[in-house]
């Protein structure tokens, strides 16, 4: 007894007339596309072993004529997916030629940070360097006024407390505090810029032992430029080097030049 189904009766050379017989029995076994695909897909020398069907079947058209070149349509799909392949390379090749200035205008900016001679010095690559790398507005250093680090070092900067400044860096926001800002108690740290600031970055700055000397703002016009939930790994390196810097000032002179 013959127990294959009508698709699997077309496994030899079938003929027009073959294709006749097996029609009325696929239409009862209720044939679907899907088992129609699979079962091409497991027999993908059907059409070579069976060629008179391929006059029955109704194709992608190539020419006006309505001839279809099997060799034509696969070269022309196989063009379509190279055509996306470079695409995607092109993209890829983009973005890394972009990370990789990035990374070089960071290295420059951080070497310029190191080699800052004084607090004013460091303030002044701020306000410029660094304000065009992050795009930002306005930048400048928060210290905590009990902090180890000399006078001429706190003079030209803006002076808090320690218990507005632990409020800053309460919960998650160990590194680096990222806020929008809603009200004039929040906006109040910016001094004179308080009145354009709505979002800033605020960069903790320590000792080698993790002792707090103060934080960096970076301050923004724009209220979503930095938020909760913004990745922050930049952001924290250039706190780290900056803390790197400063923690040497705690125990060695530096001039207010």
């Amino acid at each position: 007894m013959n127990s294959a189904t009508p698709a699997q009766n077309l496994t030899t050379e079938t003929t027009t007339q073959d294709v006749k017989n097996v029609a009325a029995p696929m239409a009862a076994s209720k044939l679907t596309p899907t088992m129609v695909a699979q079962y091409l897909a497991n027999n993908t020398d059907f059409f070579v072993k069976n060629p008179t069907l391929l006059s029955h079947m109704k194709l992608p058209t190539t020419s006006p004529e309505g001839v279809t070149d099997f060799f034509a349509f696969q070269a022309d799909r196989l063009k379509q997916q190279l055509l996306q392949v470079q695409k995607r390379n092109k993209l890829l090749v983009q973005t890394s030629i972009d990370n990789m200035q990035s990374q070089e205008q960071i290295h420059t900016l951080v070497l310029d940070i190191l080699g800052a001679k004084s607090m004013r010095h460091l303030l002044k690559i701020m306000r410029t360097r660094l304000a065009d790398e992050m795009n930002v507005d306005y930048t400048h250093m928060c210290l905590l006024k009990d902090s180890p680090l000399p006078e001429k070092v706190k003079e030209a900067c803006t002076l808090v407390d320690a218990e507005t400044f632990e409020k800053l860096f309460e919960g998650e926001n160990d590194r680096v505090a990222l806020r929008t800002l809603y009200n004039d108690e929040q906006k109040a740290l910016h001094d004179d810029w308080a009145e354009h600031a709505a979002s800033d970055a605020l960069l903790k700055i320590t000792t080698a032992e993790g002792e707090p000397l103060g934080a960096l703002a970076l301050v923004s016009g724009e209220s979503d430029r930095f938020h909760v939930g913004q990745g922050n790994d930049l952001l924290v390196f250039i706190g780290k080097i900056i803390s790197h810097l400063m923690d040497h000032w705690t125990v060695e002179p530096t001039t207010s030049k």
